[in-house]
């Protein structure tokens, strides 16, 4: 035991000891090659470079206790190399250039040189952006630049040394990129593992486990399309504009077969301000695959799984039965097709689950090891609220209720001769009637008036599995085909329900619901779960028909949780707070497994393929940076969210723990980062210096030294700034 103990310490610190060099390494190649492209150019057009470090070798005095500059530096012929105390970028110090103001005229006086005398040597030198020579009084002395200096050097020159870092960055995260697939890049694949309630692909029928293949008949077949990065983007693009455009799919059947789909993306949450693009209502494929932490929802029925499910687990069998290996990844992972039909065929039934389990975590070969799991019903909880039930959004094509006659504005009324009650259960109660004729009443809209119109539809055995996290969902009862939204009027309130109890009547009108964690525990948990923070309320109205999220959040949020409604009744706004309770006879589909999606591995064939897949990624991860700085100048992205050397080696350690391509992958986008950062019109940042060096191409003079250094002292100022922001920011979330 003691061995087996000392080997997992060994191996687990050998790995972290791996990714501390690895993130090092990396993160100093990006600034290293910057810098380098400096270098290069400066020599080539004859600038004398006086130093090349990674970091900054500043004075650093704490009390009594001085700090070295730097942690090591060589001289190698007239070029300092070193490594600065503070890794927090790097320099290329020429002659006659530097970035503090406060040394202009000391730069300025080093690159006069008189024009008798050859130039020293050694001579240190800084040039003055004016003329290259200056003209002297009689029996004076005649001065001029040092050649070798950056200013002395034309305007195409200074400007080509001054670009060359973010060239240099450009090319090399193409290189990464290339690299990494090369070696091989994981991947969200256009599986498709399920569709949401009355979108369009629901609509369409679009079987589970569909492959897109081709998007647009102009575009290219491809086993390896990328679900976010290739179909989605394409899917808004299609719905923005008054009037979205139908998107062309080449699709694979689950049995093999290929077609085209014509799909048009619904603009519907757009209009309600519930979302920022259209789109067709599709969501990537689940593994049968645990999260690590946390691999179980707490409070829910997976967390009360008998043996208890831990990290890691892979469900292989289901009730006796083995999932399909046909469509594992190449890691063995299986995808939730068949998982999630269990579980929305037998919501009121436990489940036995068989799942592989490592026996040694720690190890490189995983030994795994057979686990029989009981998994019981998750018992919905409700607050005893019934609200209105909205008009039919949506019929599914060649459904029980388009050959009944539905349409889409009918308004259901009565079913069987009950009311409706609770839209939220409806699809349970519809499951009671499978196979039978049901009569439903329905209000309709016709020409000139409201009708009640009496039909028959026959419920089919038809089952998904889908929760409405997200805003704006409706319902779908999946035997009949069709979808509907929940208004926020309480139209019933159930006898001795946390409702109840709290004086909620029929005729409120829900206005908002807000959850409140009874620890920082409860509260933390939630956040990781949802990436959202719980006290941000949901607003409830006839355009956000927020009721069914509201109610799937309900059954999600950990233990120690309130929901706080606020509602209106007679025009006073009132505020009830609720704890939900566990419903004796309806169940929630979802019972807590945490799953991490099925992913897929991409290996270029050949060199060829790489350097394209390489050119793809870089020029994705500069459309990602833009977009994000554009977002947030216009305040649709929170400050907050910036994050700084601390937040940036959290990331490149999280992803050089999944191996070296993700880390690759990572290196790219702060190539790209770095690249667009540097190259913003700010004085201080090679932007700033190109609209100096531009104004004065079309002048025909430098800008003013006065305003140069004012402008770049603001700079200096604002950059000083964010790294101040940024730092606090980093430091804020380790507390969070």
């Amino acid at each position: 035991m003691g061995l087996c103990l000392a080997a997992i310490t060994l191996g687990g610190t050998l790995h972290l000891i791996w990714v501390i060099l690895a993130v090092l390494i990396g993160v100093g190649l990006v600034i290293f090659v910057h810098e380098l492209g400096h270098f290069l150019v400066a020599k080539a057009c004859g600038v004398k470079c006086e130093k090349f470090y990674l970091g900054f070798d500043v004075p650093i005095k704490i009390g009594p206790l001085t700090l070295p500059r730097t942690l090591g530096k060589v001289q190698w012929g007239e070029t300092e190399y070193g490594i600065g105390i503070i890794p927090l970028g790097g320099y290329v110090k020429m002659l006659g250039q530097d970035d503090n103001p406060a040394n202009a005229q000391k730069e300025a006086e080093r690159v006069r040189i008189a024009k008798s005398a050859p130039p020293a040597p050694d001579a240190d030198s800084a040039q003055s952006p004016d003329a290259a020579t200056e003209a002297a009084p009689e029996g004076a002395t005649e001065y001029e630049l040092d050649p070798r200096s950056y200013p002395a050097k034309s305007v195409p020159q200074r400007m080509a040394i001054i670009s060359a870092g973010v060239i240099m960055n450009l090319i090399f995260a193409v290189v990464f990129a290339a690299v990494a697939y090369r070696m091989g890049v994981t991947y969200d694949p256009c599986e498709i593992g399920g569709t949401s309630a009355g979108s369009p692909a629901w609509v369409e029928d679009v079987p589970l486990a569909t492959k897109v293949v081709q998007i647009e008949r102009s575009g290219k077949d491809s086993e390896h399309l990328r679900f976010d990065w290739d179909l989605r983007q394409q899917i808004a693009l299609h719905g923005l504009g008054e009037d979205p455009r139908p998107i062309d799919l080449k699709v694979k059947l689950p049995g093999g077969e290929e077609q085209w789909l014509a799909i048009t993306p619904s603009d519907r949450l757009v209009k309600r301000g519930l979302s920022d693009f259209a789109s067709i209502g599709i969501r990537p494929t689940d593994s049968t695959t645990l999260a690590i932490k946390p691999h179980v929802i707490p409070g829910m029925a997976a967390s009360r799984a008998e043996p208890r499910l831990e990290g890691g687990d892979r469900i292989v069998a289901i009730d006796g039965k083995p999932i399909d290996p046909a469509g594992a990844n190449e890691r063995g992972e299986l995808p939730a097709n068949e998982l999630e039909m269990a579980l929305a065929t037998h919501l009121a039934q436990p489940l036995t689950l068989v799942v592989e389990r490592a026996v040694e975590p720690a190890t490189a070969s995983l030994a795994r090891q057979s686990v029989e799991i009981t998994l019981p019903p998750q018992p919905l909880r409700t607050v005893g609220l019934a609200l209105r039930i909205g008009p039919v959004e949506a019929v599914r094509m060649h459904s029980p209720a388009a050959r009944a006659g539905l349409l889409v504005g009918d308004v259901i009324q009565r079913v069987n001769q009950q009311p409706v009650d609770d839209p939220l259960v409806l699809p349970q109660r519809f499951e009671q009637w499978i196979g039978q004729p049901v009569m439903l009443e329905v209000e309709r809209q016709t020409a000139d008036k409201r009708e009640l119109v009496q039909l028959q539809v026959t419920p089919e055995p038809r089952y998904r599995y889908e929760v409405a996290l997200i805003p704006g969902s409706l319902v779908p009862v999946e035997s009949v085909g069709i979808a509907y939204a929940v208004h926020n009027e309480v139209v019933a309130v159930e006898p001795g329900s946390p409702a109840d109890k709290a004086g909620l009547q029929p005729g409120d009108l829900v206005s908002g619901a807000l959850f409140e964690a009874a620890t920082e525990e409860a509260a933390q948990t939630a956040k990781e779960l949802f990436g959202r923070s719980i006290d941000e309320e949901t607003q409830i109205d006839e355009q956000r028909e927020n009721w069914p999220y509201v109610s799937a959040l309900m059954q999600m949020m950990p233990p120690g949780m309130e929901l706080q409604l606020r509602y209106v009744r007679g025009g006073q706004e009132m505020v009830a707070r609720l704890r939900p309770a566990a419903s004796p006879q309806w169940f929630y589909v979802d019972r807590g497994l945490h799953l991490v999606n099925l992913t897929r591995v991409h290996t270029a064939a050949s060199w060829s393929e790489a350097w394209r897949l390489g050119f793809r990624e870089t020029k994705e991860k500069l459309q990602q940076v833009l977009n994000f700085l554009g977002k947030l100048v216009t305040f649709r992205i929170s400050p907050k969210t910036l994050g700084g050397p601390l937040m940036i080696a959290a990331a490149a350690g999280s992803e050089a723990s999944l191996g070296t391509p993700r880390l690759l992958l990572f290196l790219t986008l702060l190539s790209a980062n770095l690249a667009i950062l540097n190259f913003l019109p700010i004085p201080a940042l090679d932007g700033g210096h190109l609209v100096f060096l531009t104004a004065e191409a079309v002048t025909g003079k430098p800008v003013d030294e006065r305003l140069q250094g004012t402008l770049t002292l603001i700079g200096v100022a604002c950059l000083l700034g964010l790294m101040v922001f940024v730092f606090a920011n980093d430091i804020g979330r380790l507390f969070m």
